[in-house]
């Protein structure tokens, strides 16, 4: 084979794997619940793993306002960090896909939120502000609960399991599955 049709079927390989994986990254793999929510489909090791991420930042919600409670600038500032942008470092590429843009989007803000809270916390911000921000902040966790909830045994989520309950790409067939909504 010439050098350049190997360059140009490596192109469109790449193209495709993009294109793939683009549309895998951008889909939204939630579905409709009856009380008004969308299920995010995870392997019950992810919703584990986001419950977990959940209740680190719930406790440092907790190690703020106790902080605040006693005058402590310094228990707020170290509480804060622990959910900040840090806390979001360790999450799985396979994780990430699934969660939709939205979700993602209030996630990322909430951490930033919480780094930003620390760094005023740091610099000796009026405790009132402080109160203030720690109420956005607790705001974005209500809207996020109020719009999503994670799922972890419907079909759906079982679907990007393998027969040990290793994640797997998901096949064509489990796509069509889940596209369509079947059961």
């Amino acid at each position: 084979m010439k050098t350049r049709t190997i360059a140009i079927v490596a192109v469109a390989l790449w193209g495709l794997t993009a294109l793939f994986l683009g549309w895998f990254m951008g889909r939204d793999w939630t579905r409709p619940m009856t009380d008004q929510r969308r299920e995010i489909p995870l392997s019950p090791k992810e919703r584990d793993q986001v419950l977990g991420e959940m209740r680190t930042v719930l406790g440092s919600v907790n190690g703020v306002l106790d902080g605040l409670s006693n005058h402590d600038t310094k228990k707020v500032e170290q509480a804060a960090r622990a959910a900040g942008m840090t806390m979001a470092v360790d999450e799985s590429a396979g994780l990430i896909a699934k969660l939709p843009f939205e979700f993602k989007e209030m996630g990322l803000g909430l951490h930033r939120g919480f780094d930003s809270l620390a760094d005023a916390a740091k610099t000796g911000e009026n405790p009132d502000e402080l109160l203030r921000r720690i109420t956005e902040l607790t705001s974005r966790c209500n809207a996020c609960h109020d719009h999503y909830r994670l799922g972890g045994t419907s079909p759906e989520a079982a679907a990007f399991l393998g027969p040990t309950g290793v994640p797997r790409t998901p096949d064509q067939r489990t796509l069509a599955l889940i596209v369509m909504g079947a059961k």
